[in-house]
């Protein structure tokens, strides 16, 4: 057979996580229900190619490999990756507990087999192409012999165990039938790293009060964001985290606390960090809600530590203010005034004062005395809102 299968670089381990997760609420079913829905979620699982780690889909170019992605605490299942070489194969064999493969990449043939009056007979083959998902089970058949169905490129499978299949004793059969004892283990000596840890309510809000260096990130939209989020919570949605990540987290030791509103977004973007290089990431513990339920503040609106300082700066230098009307009489009047618009340039642009100029705020003290050189003259600066023209005015002030 000839056929070649790009192998896609993985960029994630959230669709294995959510696998997982979903077959350990599984594996307390009756086998039947455990072979039924759990063929659903890997069907799922294999549907897109991107989440395998180069080092669990590497081959030997003697045998084939097994490697261990993930064995449960209770050692109740494993998954695992089988990589097959060019036209290698296992030998007829047993698993002795119920499994589930997954064809990945590649394919691979399976021919059946069973025991017959102390003799190995076979029960004919198949083969198994991408997508595609099998079952085992001493229930229903669970001797085999599977191979590679390519005699020029990889095939790798996804395994799910009922058990720690590693560690577990098989056999292998002769052609009399004769079995011969063995124990797999596995190419590995542990999987990919699936959790990325977790920090309490309490602790990010320690951290906060005692001025320790974290970001806390809010990977929800804007407008989601705007209703309600921890006061010194940065939004940066999953789909420009790649982007900005870099940019507004320069150093990659920054310790980086990650939420969503149980929107399941924090998986992925803890991979997508950890791609990037930085190596302290861990997940807000309940989300949104469980900061909301620790009894802790939702603040609305974006920007809103910045507008707070802008209302304390307000209260502590009673920064002067005029009202719109009485900015439009000084405007009528042609009285000695200047306004300078603070806001950034695209925004002046939009909509702007009558006779506002743009002098976005890092500017003001810079550029003012040369728009205004008359000490007389009267500075009114504008935003859109309040907190830049209050910082802008008393910045001047100063």
């Amino acid at each position: 057979m000839n056929a070649v299968t790009p192998i896609v670089a993985p960029t994630s381990l959230a669709p294995l996580r959510r696998f997982v997760r979903a077959f350990t609420a599984l594996v307390e079913q009756d086998e039947a229900t455990i072979l039924g829905r759990g063929a659903t979620l890997l069907a799922a699982l294999i549907a897109r190619d991107d989440w395998l780690p180069a080092e669990f889909s590497a081959s030997d170019p003697t045998h084939y490999r097994q490697y261990l992605l993930y064995r449960d605490p209770m050692a109740q299942f494993t998954v695992v990756s089988f990589v097959w070489g060019p036209g290698q194969a296992t030998p007829v064999h047993d698993h002795r507990t119920w499994g589930l493969v997954g064809v990945l990449r590649g394919a691979e043939r399976n021919e059946a087999f069973a025991l017959r009056d102390g003799s190995l007979t076979s029960y004919g083959s198949d083969i198994l192409a991408v997508g595609g998902v099998s079952a085992v089970s001493p229930l229903i058949g669970d001797i085999h012999r599977v191979a590679n169905a390519f005699d020029d490129q990889l095939s790798v499978s996804i395994h799910v165990y009922g058990g720690d299949i590693g560690t577990i004793e098989r056999a292998t059969y002769d052609a009399d039938g004769t079995e011969k004892r063995f124990v797999s283990g596995y190419a590995n000596a542990a999987g990919p790293h699936l959790d990325a840890g977790t920090t309490t309510p309490w602790d990010v809000r320690a951290a906060l009060l005692a001025r320790h260096e974290i970001a806390l990130i809010d990977l929800r939209d804007e407008d989601a964001f705007a209703r309600g989020h921890p006061l010194f919570a940065a939004q940066i949605p999953l789909d420009r985290l790649a982007v900005e990540a870099p940019v507004r987290l320069p150093r990659r030791d920054v310790p980086v606390v990650l939420y969503d509103d149980g929107t399941g977004q924090t998986d992925e973007a803890a991979d997508m960090l950890a791609a990037l290089g930085y190596s302290d990431v861990t997940v807000l513990e309940g989300g949104l809600a469980g900061w909301r339920s620790a009894g802790f503040e939702l603040f609305e609106d974006v920007n809103s530590y910045g507008k707070a300082f802008g209302e304390l700066v307000e209260a502590r230098r009673h920064t002067p203010s005029l009202s719109a009307a009485d900015v439009r009489a000084l405007i009528d009047d042609r009285a000695d005034i200047v306004i300078l618009d603070a806001r950034r340039f695209d925004e002046y642009r939009t909509m702007s004062l009558p006779g506002g100029i743009s002098v976005p705020g890092a500017e003001l003290v810079l550029r003012a005395p040369a728009i205004a050189p008359d000490p007389d003259t009267t500075i009114v600066v504008n935003c859109a809102g309040r907190t830049r023209s209050i910082i802008g005015a008393q910045s001047l002030i100063n």
